[in-house]
């Protein structure tokens, strides 16, 4: 193997024809303590690095869904952002596609391969399956933004509840203005976004998520303690706002 092989991403395994993959959520420490990273190895090459940059956040390719479960239909996805942290300053798809006892990947935009890659179907299943159930990387923060956003995505009251309002989870995490709380995002079609507020310490993962599946699905929409934010430019309320909702200061 030569290094422009080993560098570029090409590297091959033992069998040519199949690519070999492992996936690891790994701590990425510039943008703080619960800042990670879904870093993508082909035949032990490290891809993102190779690509835009840096790997996606597990919220946005294992958490609630795991986007690289292969489906019936081609699936694409963003797998590295920028090493600034943003997906779209810099990035790499791939596009998963199901061919007989092979899943192929289709590289896009920055591309760390010159080539597709190939998997074969049970080792890469097994692998997309070890990643999407390991939560040992996780911090208590993470655990219950996990929670919390299976709970809104899955089939629940909740998220039954939230889906009928037009709302859609977007972000779960520690207000970083008060890491004792916790911030759940909601967003409003590309109109708004909802902010709610919830106390974090010392309550447990599993009591957040208690806390904020009764509040969504026990209490009238006009009547949380919310706050929102106009992205449409129009600086008013959404039309599910009630009094007691303040306009978002970050």
């Amino acid at each position: 193997m030569t290094d422009w092989e080993r560098h570029s991403g090409d590297a091959l395994p033992a069998n040519p024809d199949i690519d070999v993959l492992r996936l690891d959520v790994v701590p990425f420490d510039d943008f703080g303590a619960s800042s990670f990273e879904v870093q993508i190895r082909v035949n032990d090459v490290e891809m993102t690095s190779q690509g835009a940059g840096l790997g996606m956040d597990p919220y946005d390719v294992l958490v609630p869904t795991n986007k690289f479960v292969p489906r019936s239909e081609p699936t694409t996805f963003g797998v590295a952002r920028c090493n600034c942290g943003v997906y779209g300053c810099g990035s790499t798809d791939v596009t998963v596609t199901i061919n007989g006892r092979f899943v192929v990947w289709d590289w896009s935009i920055e591309k760390p391969m010159h080539r597709s890659a190939r998997f074969d179907l049970i080792a890469y299943n097994a692998e997309v399956d070890r990643v999407g159930s390991d939560f040992s990387w996780e911090t208590s923060d993470r655990t219950a933004g996990r929670l919390v956003l299976s709970t809104l995505t899955g089939r629940t009251e909740a998220a039954e509840a939230i889906a009928a309002l037009g709302l859609k989870p977007s972000l779960v995490g520690p207000d970083w203005r008060d890491p004792s709380a916790m911030i759940i995002c909601l967003q409003l079609a590309a109109s708004h976004q909802v902010f709610l507020r919830f106390p974090w310490s010392p309550a447990s993962p599993s009591d957040l998520t208690l806390q904020v599946e009764r509040l969504v699905s026990t209490v009238p929409a006009p009547e949380w303690p919310a706050q929102w934010s106009a992205m449409d430019g129009s600086g008013t309320a959404p039309a599910i706002a009630g009094r007691s909702w303040n306009r978002w200061t970050p």
